[in-house]
C-alpha cells in the first residue's frame, strides 16, 4: 500500500522493515524530511503493516459483501434487478478472495486498484478508507460517471503505534 496511507497531517507514510534475529518486522513509518514537516512535535508514526493491511482487507471485503450499500453507491438502484444481482454476485466473490489469508495476485491487484487512500485520524485512533469509483465502476465493467463522489469506510479503531520498542 505504498504511498496509500495519509497521515491527518499529509504525511504519507512509506513501507520500512527491521530485522531482529533472522525474522523480519514490516512498518509503514512517517517520513519527515525538511521544511514543515520536520517541525512537527514528536517522533513520527510507525504502524506495523500487517495489522493495518488486514484491517484494510476486511473492511473493504465488508463493503463488497453488502449489496445493498454497493448498489446504492454504484447508483444502480433503478436498474434490472438481475443486473443488480450479478453485480453483488461478483461483488461477493471478489471480498472472498480478499478475505482469504493468503492472496492470489489477482486478489492484490483488486486489493490496490480499489484502494484510493487510507486517511490515519489522530492519535491512530482509527482511519477513513476512501475506494477509488473510477476502479471499482471498471472491476464490475459499469460506465464510470465522474460526478460520482469516491466511498468512504470510517472505521475507529486502536492502531498498535510502534516506537523504537515503544508501544
Amino acid at each position: 500500500m505504498k504511498g496509500k496511507i495519509i497521515t491527518e497531517n499529509g504525511l504519507i507514510l512509506t513501507p520500512s522493515y527491521a530485522q531482529t534475529r533472522g525474522r523480519r518486522y514490516r512498518y509503514y513509518i512517517e517520513r519527515r524530511k525538511g521544511g514543515a514537516a520536520s517541525k512537527l512535535a514528536g517522533r513520527p508514526i510507525r504502524l506495523p503493516a500487517a495489522e493495518i493491511e488486514s484491517s484494510v482487507r476486511t473492511s473493504l471485503a465488508g463493503y463488497l459483501a453488502r449489496p445493498i450499500k454497493l448498489i446504492d453507491s454504484l447508483g444502480l438502484s433503478k436498474q434490472p434487478q438481475e443486473m443488480q444481482q450479478a453485480i453483488s454476485c461478483k461483488a461477493e466473490a471478489l471480498a472472498g478472495n480478499l478475505n482469504q489469508p493468503i492472496m492470489d495476485q489477482a486478489a492484490k491487484a483488486a486489493f490496490m486498484q480499489l484502494v484510493k487512500r487510507v486517511e490515519l485520524k489522530g492519535q491512530a485512533e482509527g482511519y477513513r478508507l476512501i475506494i477509488d469509483m473510477k476502479a471499482l465502476t471498471q472491476r464490475f465493467e459499469l460506465s464510470y460517471d465522474s460526478q460520482s463522489q469516491d466511498p468512504v469506510i470510517g472505521l475507529s479503531l486502536k492502531l498498535k503505534v510502534c516506537n523504537n520498542g515503544k508501544k
